[in-house]
């Protein structure tokens, strides 16, 4: 199997929301907000689903820093009072298991050349079947029902293409 890594959204955006409480997709003064069900707001950096009860912020998200033709704007949940990033090689996470889940494959210039949906209990076939492409540079997760960006899915370095710059 290739090895591949879970990448959370970066710290520098989940910091920006909290000192400045703007998304820089329109939204101003996001406010934190109580989560009332289980398992309905996943956190994009410790990728665990937040606990009823806890505090999140809801904010726009683009997994793209510029404008490509994929570039795609949608509402993503992070943990109000800060989380551990995630950090589990090759370690599908629990919240991933338990959600049917749109994969979109990128080349090294950001273009999609492989997308499917795939039950995350068997996620690891889809990433291994993308990345059995070596134009596949890297993996986007998306949750397949509401649309919304989960996190990154990447080769491990020395089964890495040359990326361009990340986006």
């Amino acid at each position: 199997m290739n090895a591949f890594r879970i990448v959370p959204i970066p710290q520098s955006t989940t910091n920006r929301i909290r000192e400045g409480r703007s998304d820089g997709h329109g939204n101003l003064e996001i406010q934190p907000m109580r989560a009332t069900e289980p398992r309905a707001m996943p956190c994009r950096v410790c990728l665990e689903d937040v606990a009823v009860g806890e505090e999140v912020f809801l904010f726009s998200y683009s997994p793209f820093e510029r404008p490509v033709p994929y570039r795609n704007v949608g509402p993503i949940f992070v943990h109000a009072g800060g989380c551990k990033p995630y950090d589990r090689p090759a370690i599908v996470p629990d919240l991933m298991r338990r959600r049917l889940l749109a994969l979109r494959g990128y080349d090294a210039e950001h273009r999609m050349i492989e997308c499917d949906i795939v039950e995350g209990a068997v996620l690891e076939s889809l990433i291994e079947r993308f990345f059995s492409n070596p134009a596949v540079a890297y993996i986007h997760a998306h949750n397949a029902r509401a649309g919304c960006f989960l996190c990154r899915i990447e080769r491990e370095a020395e089964n890495s293409p040359a990326l361009g710059p990340l986006v």
